[in-house]
C-alpha cells in the first residue's frame, strides 16, 4: 500500500477495540513511517457514510455485512465468504494488481 500510494499519506479508516489501538498505530508507524498516514477510528456504518460521501475512494476491509460492495474491496477470511463482497483478495499481489488497476483507470 506504501508503494501505491507514493508521497501521497494514506488515510485509514479502522474499527479496532480501544485496547488495540497501540498496537495498531505501532504496526503503522513501523510499516508506513509515522507521518505517512492519518488515521480514524470508526465504526463500520461510519465508514460506509464516509464512503457514500466520497466518490473518489475506494475502502479495504474485512467487514462483513456493508449494505453495497461496489467500492469495497474485501480482504478474504472464512467469517466474510457469505458477504456480497464483488472484490476480494487473499493476498497483497491480488491487493496491489487491483489498486494498480484502479489508479490506470482514474488517470484516464
Amino acid at each position: 500500500i506504501k508503494e501505491w500510494c507514493g508521497s501521497n499519506q494514506l488515510c485509514i479508516w479502522s474499527h479496532q477495540p480501544e485496547d488495540w489501538v497501540k498496537h495498531t498505530e505501532q504496526w503503522l508507524d513501523r510499516y508506513l513511517g509515522k507521518n505517512n498516514y492519518n488515521i480514524e477510528y470508526l465504526s463500520p456504518s461510519e465508514k460506509y457514510l464516509k464512503l457514500t460521501q466520497n466518490s473518489d475512494i475506494f475502502l479495504v476491509d474485512d467487514y462483513p455485512y456493508f449494505p453495497d460492495y461496489s467500492r469495497i474491496i474485501q480482504i478474504h477470511y472464512l467469517y466474510n465468504k457469505d458477504s456480497n463482497a464483488i472484490i476480494r483478495v487473499t493476498n497483497k499481489e491480488q491487493l496491489r494488481q487491483i489498486l494498480n488497476g484502479i489508479t490506470y483507470a482514474n488517470s484516464k
